[in-house]
């Protein structure tokens, strides 16, 4: 069908809550907000859709300027994943009535395609390391906050984020099987977070893959 409205053009985009949610624009000051859909009508951009600020609130950028990374979901809630922030909302079924649930400072995304579904959480990848969502939520903004990926953090870093450029080609994946959350490393190296259980108290299991020169992959069926 013909589509209505603006269309988007940027590059983050997510499915949820009945309608598809889009980076307006990749450049510009449309790069920071966010474009939704008409309710089950992802062709139309008019009507009942509209758009967000996600630099709206003085609270987001207190520290200083800042640029969305990614959009995801968590427990009913819209998410939009800045690069220093995250700024969670409520009521995303009904946009009109949405607000801002949380801002959380000192803590953002990286590189987009880290972000993973694990459970009941959200894992992506900060500044810092591979981080859990609910924790971050739970615990704010506080510095001592730990990553899921503290014990290799040094070498994690130098092989994932060696440079601003290269995070575009990060990419992630969540086998619920095996329990285990892979990420790709921009040079090809795959570092495989095996959780066994979502059970807090049992020990991460990390274990990296050298030269694999894969592109990408994804769980499909029971497989990664």
């Amino acid at each position: 069908p013909a589509t209505s409205g603006t269309v988007p053009t940027g590059r983050l985009v997510h499915s949820a809550f009945g309608r598809v949610w889009a980076q307006k624009s990749y450049t510009g000051a449309s790069q920071n907000i966010i474009a939704y859909s008409t309710f089950l009508e992802e062709d139309k951009w008019g009507g009942t859709g509209g758009e967000i600020s996600v630099l709206g609130n003085f609270a987001a950028v207190k520290d200083g300027f800042d640029e969305l990374v990614a959009i995801s979901s968590f427990d009913q809630y819209l998410v939009a994943f800045l690069r220093n922030s995250i700024v969670i909302y409520n009521n995303p079924h009904t946009p009109t009535s949405l607000g801002i649930q949380q801002i959380i400072q000192g803590v953002g995304c990286i590189a987009r395609d880290s972000i993973q579904s694990i459970g009941k959480d959200l894992y992506f990848m900060s500044a810092t390391g591979i981080r859990s969502l609910r924790q971050v939520i739970y615990t704010g903004d506080r510095a001592d906050l730990n990553e899921i990926s503290t014990l290799v953090r040094r070498e994690f870093l130098v092989d994932v984020a060696a440079s601003e450029s290269a995070l575009v080609n990060v990419r992630s994946s969540y086998d619920p099987e095996e329990g285990q959350y892979w990420l790709k490393a921009p040079e090809g190296n795959i570092w495989v977070f095996d959780m066994h259980t979502l059970d807090q108290n049992v020990p991460i299991r990390i274990t990296k893959y050298v030269n694999t020169k894969w592109d990408s992959f994804v769980y499909f069926e029971g497989d990664t």
